[in-house]
């Protein structure tokens, strides 16, 4: 991997991983277009995932210190609850999924996966329009009901290209959180799924060594810095537009994906 490849794959692993785009599918894209295995850059999706987790807390740290204060509060016991679908499913599910829907085809039908879930939450929720925009209930009124099916949600994102923060900001919604308050816990739910995918990564490694080399060092600082400014936009966004932008944006990734897979063969 080469430093201007780092700075790429890691911008767009910051941008991506809180959008409703689905980063893994993105970076999945990238490397195939950039001719990178995958399977050969542990190490530095590790340390781009360990920047996406910086931005996060440089957002929410007075929320996460909070709750490190205070872990038995409903917020911080509600987030563990989110988490335990996809923990259950990365143990029991992420290895076969990775083996049986590898290829552009599968990657561009989770794109459009994510394409329906943000149409149909746009279509059938009416908080959308201009005079509903700024209403919803708020955290303190989430239920375990509604953690465990916002957590339910994540758990499917372990498909390629079905966008993590996609898939848990529409299942916010339907439970009727105002749009904001379902961006906070979709983010602040990143938080132990983030660490544990980097812990897991670590774990995985057969040595640190190279950690300082240019590519990997240049990705982690992109991606926190583009993480970060992500957050800001998107939870600046949802006060004044909808996800139909990117509910068009990946519809028309997966359609070509998918055309690609098939006909071209530029990427798959």
């Amino acid at each position: 991997m080469t430093w201007w490849q780092g700075i790429i794959l890691g911008l767009v692993q910051g941008f991506t991983e809180f959008l409703p785009v689905s980063s893994s599918g993105h970076l999945a894209l990238l490397q195939g277009i950039m001719g990178l295995d995958g399977g050969s850059l542990l190490l530095f999706d590790t340390l781009v995932h360990l920047g996406t987790l910086v931005a996060v807390v440089a957002v929410y740290w007075q929320e996460l210190w909070q709750m490190l204060k205070k872990p038995w509060a409903p917020l911080p016991l509600l987030l563990i609850l989110a988490t335990l679908p996809a923990v259950v499913a990365g143990f029991l599910f992420e290895d076969a999924v990775t083996a049986v829907l590898q290829g552009g085809i599968w990657l561009g039908v989770g794109f459009l996966v994510t394409a329906i879930a943000l149409l149909a939450v746009e279509h059938f929720f009416p908080r959308f329009t201009e005079h509903t925009r700024r209403k919803g209930r708020e955290l303190d009124q989430l239920t375990w009901k509604d953690a465990l099916l916002i957590g339910l949600a994540q758990a499917v994102a372990i498909f390629p290209g079905i966008s993590r923060s996609g898939a848990t900001l529409s299942a916010g919604l339907t439970t009727k959180l105002s749009r904001q308050a379902a961006a906070k816990f979709a983010f602040l739910m990143s938080v132990p799924v983030i660490l544990g995918s980097v812990v897991l990564q670590v774990l995985k490694l057969d040595s640190l060594s190279g950690i300082l080399n240019a590519p990997v060092i240049l990705g982690f600082l992109c991606a926190a810095v583009s993480g970060y400014l992500a957050i800001r936009w998107m939870l600046s966004l949802l006060q004044r537009s909808s996800l139909r932008m990117f509910a068009i944006y990946v519809s028309v990734l997966g359609v070509w994906i998918i055309v690609d897979s098939l006909v071209l063969h530029w990427v798959f």
